[in-house]
């Protein structure tokens, strides 16, 4: 089967301002998901906010979504009515959300500047965990470059989430024993190829039917998050 591919361009994203700052928003198009299997997550919405200093923001849904949340810019502080947790910038949070949710953010007290994160929206048959989740960009020293790290968080989640920190031109292969079903890239910073799919930095891709995913970083230096579902 030919993989089923998107690319979402960062310049096609929806910005909308508000008092406490912008929100840039593109919703994943039937064509990507008409071919999703019933179980499982599906991503939905792709969501980029900045939020000036000092401001709070309040969100609330109308149906149950599993979200991903990545503070790139300021730590942020984050309440729902079962917890309340700090989020370092570079962090990762996974949660599910539902009706009865109302998420608050801030950013972290004592920090100079507003706040930028983004957020990613899925949706599917999945069981509501009341927990949080915070895991960490393998970003550092410590970390091997031009590779595809594992993102390492519980199993409550059906994703997997991988990272890379690329330098020069670099290419690296992210096996997998069975078929990847449905991933999802984004390029943080620099420029990548993408299963010959050119990916700019705030742009996306979704993909299904692989068997395994070429990635290749194309600039002096590059970030990129995948998300495998």
């Amino acid at each position: 089967m030919n993989p089923l591919a998107q690319i979402l361009i960062n310049d096609q994203k929806v910005e909308t301002h508000f008092p406490w700052g912008s929100l840039k928003e593109k919703k994943v198009s039937a064509l990507a998901i008409m071919h999703q299997q019933e179980s499982g997550l599906n991503l939905c919405s792709i969501r980029e906010y900045r939020l000036e200093e000092g401001e709070e923001l309040t969100i609330s849904y109308d149906e149950e979504y599993t979200v991903i949340i990545i503070p790139l810019v300021n730590d942020m502080q984050l309440e729902l009515r079962r917890f309340e947790k700090l989020i370092s910038v570079a962090g990762v949070g996974i949660f599910d959300v539902n009706q009865a949710d109302i998420m608050k953010i801030t950013t972290h007290s004592g920090q100079a500047g507003g706040l930028y994160f983004q957020l990613f929206l899925f949706k599917g048959v999945n069981k509501y965990e009341s927990k949080l989740d915070l895991a960490k960009l393998p970003i550092g020293e410590m970390f091997p470059m031009n590779k595809l790290l594992s993102i390492q968080h519980s199993q409550l989640w059906p994703l997997k989430l991988y990272f890379g920190t690329f330098q020069s031109k670099y290419e690296d292969i992210l096996l997998k024993i069975k078929a990847i079903d449905k991933i999802f890239a984004y390029c943080l910073e620099g420029c990548f190829e993408v299963e010959k799919r050119l990916l700019f930095q705030g742009d996306r891709l979704l993909i299904q039917h692989l068997k395994e995913l070429e990635v290749e970083c194309l600039s002096e230096e590059g970030l990129i998050i995948l998300v495998v579902l």
